[in-house]
């Protein structure tokens, strides 16, 4: 019987292991915990005991469980972990009173955790949200339109949740003199995690949260 910390390890070093949205392994945590998973990829339990398969698996499963092996050595020590969340960085996982619901519409690919970062509660701040998309090379009018939208929407006491995109960005900092209360959330990819810095300070002064999916270290 795994605890609720250790199955939160697991998800951790799997999210190291497995893309984003990865089916095979949605529909896996169907029947199986993470930390079974991540031991039938490490051949050891949390201890460091052998562990042996229960029976035989599914051929999908099989070829996954080979492919994330290749990638054990991008799971990150327990001490870069800690350095992270003195950082700033959480997790949130399916389960999570902060967990968005209606991510679990995606299924078997939804995502297996959420990396955040910023201070308000992600689940209340997606209640009553819209997403905003904009360019990054955002025209004079597209920046202006992202402004009034965005200015309308945080009156109404509405979330935005952006790729943050430059509009998107020019509209979310430009809220903060119109003393809009509402939050933003910006939905980050891989490529987006280096400028992590410069966009903390940029919104630094909003209620926010940043979300990636991707490991902080891919």
């Amino acid at each position: 019987m795994t605890g609720p910390a250790e199955e939160r390890r697991a998800r951790v070093a799997l999210s190291f292991l497995a893309d984003p949205g990865d089916v095979v392994l949605g529909a896996a945590l169907r029947s199986q915990s993470a930390v079974a998973l991540l031991a039938a990829v490490t051949g050891a339990d949390s201890a460091g005991r052998l562990a042996l398969a229960a029976g035989p698996e599914e051929a999908a499963l099989v070829a996954a469980i080979r492919k994330w092996r290749g990638r054990l050595g991008l799971v990150p020590s327990v001490t870069r972990l800690a350095a992270w969340q003195l950082g700033g960085l959480r997790v949130v996982c399916p389960g999570d009173p902060e967990w968005p619901t209606q991510l679990n519409d995606l299924g078997d690919g939804r995502p297996l955790l959420l990396w955040l970062r910023g201070s308000a509660d992600l689940r209340y701040s997606c209640l009553r949200s819209v997403a905003v998309v904009g360019a990054r090379a955002a025209t004079a009018y597209g920046t202006t339109v992202g402004v009034e939208l965005g200015a309308a929407l945080a009156e109404r006491g509405v979330s935005v949740v952006s790729g943050g995109a430059y509009a998107t960005n020019y509209q979310q900092r430009s809220l903060q003199p119109l003393g809009a209360r509402s939050a933003t959330v910006s939905v980050l990819s891989r490529q987006y995690v280096p400028t992590l810095r410069k966009r903390r300070a940029r919104v630094k002064r909003r209620t926010g949260e940043r979300i990636c999916i991707w490991p902080l270290a891919r």
